[in-house]
């Protein structure tokens, strides 16, 4: 049974052959070490009501956060990156991460009864060690880790971009999961973040008929320091990007178009992209690791951005077409609720 998990998995890397560090990191597999097994695997047909996200973990602390995560009861939870800290972001520090997070209690309690979806980033992405090698193993990890993202994943591609559609007629929940670390690439046309191959999936993929899209993207595209994330180092890109939601917003009718990502607090931002249409972005956590850096100055953002431990909350009402943010922290005071349409 653990051959064919293995083997699955070598095919779910996104090559026909393996890289040779692949291949190697496979052979030390012990017997003992936690697979995901034990996860709750997402069910397609399902109507997503409530959804909670965060981001940034220590798997080496404590995460009791689960806990309160599990009393919501949200119908899934999806990390929007770095839910495992790398100290070097080698291949080997990767996969010990992981299997410390499988060894958390509180998360393996809640993975086991919650669907679980996630993105990566600069950590769990290998982007920190910056060779192809590593991101392929490190892309191994996380379709085993993350076994219902796994299973929308092209085996040809490459890094881990995707898109899942949720949800029965007229409650169709679109979630397309964005990789801003794999193709990642400077040259003198100003390079690149998502690269040619994912930009073509992309055209198609946001055209998939829905009735909510949220963009899943571990680098805030309403950053506006280079330092917090990598869209505002890529302006043709990001130029690209707010111009293809724009035409979206306007073939769909849409007032909203929404994002969850990772600035590692517990906030929201919003810009007009026309008179009619507007790009609100939410972002939680850390769920038990604070950023080392303040929130950055931003025009565009909502209110205040929560500091301390966080994660998120979105209540949909189908009927209504609004969606309810709520962020909830471990210091009642910073918790907040807000209201939108689309």
């Amino acid at each position: 049974m653990r051959l064919f998990i293995l083997g699955i998995l070598t095919i779910l890397v996104g090559c026909k052959t393996p890289h040779p560090a692949v291949k190697a990191l496979e052979g030390t597999v012990k017997k003992s070490e936690p697979l995901a097994a034990n996860s709750l695997l997402l069910d397609p047909s399902k109507t997503i009501e409530k959804l909670a996200f965060s981001s940034r973990a220590n798997p080496a602390k404590p995460e009791i956060i689960w806990q309160f995560i599990a009393a919501e009861k949200p119908d899934l939870f999806i990390s929007t990156g770095d839910m495992i800290e790398p100290n070097v972001g080698t291949a080997r520090d990767i996969q010990a991460n992981y299997r410390l997070l499988s060894l958390q209690p509180e998360f393996a309690h809640f993975r086991s009864h919650f669907a679980l979806l996630g993105n990566w980033g600069i950590g769990d992405s290998g982007e920190i060690a910056g060779d192809t090698a590593t991101k392929e193993i490190a892309k191994l990890e996380y379709v085993k880790f993350y076994l219902s993202d796994s299973q929308f994943i092209d085996p040809r591609q490459g890094g881990i971009y995707h898109g899942i559609v949720i949800g029965p007629a007229q409650q169709r929940l679109h979630l397309i999961f964005l990789d801003t670390h794999f193709f990642k690439s400077w040259g003198v046309d100003g390079g690149t973040l998502l690269g040619n191959e994912q930009w073509s999936w992309l055209m198609t993929e946001i055209q998939k008929p829905s009735d909510l899209t949220i963009l899943v993207t571990s680098d805030s595209i309403l950053a506006e320091s280079k330092s917090t994330s990598a869209w505002p180092a890529f302006p043709k890109e990001k130029k690209k990007l707010l111009d293809l939601l724009k035409i979206y917003g306007k073939l769909t009718k849409q007032k909203s178009i929404f994002t969850i990502t990772n600035t590692g607090f517990g906030e929201t931002r919003k810009l007009p992209l026309s008179k009619d249409l507007s790009l609100t972005e939410f972002a939680a956590g850390g769920l038990n690791r604070k950023s080392p850096t303040p929130p950055e100055a931003s025009k565009l953002r909502v209110g205040t951005a929560i500091k301390s431990f966080n994660y998120a909350l979105i209540k949909i009402d189908w009927k209504n077409k609004f969606l309810k943010s709520q962020f909830l922290s471990d210091e009642p005071t910073n918790s907040k609720t807000e209201s939108w349409k689309f």
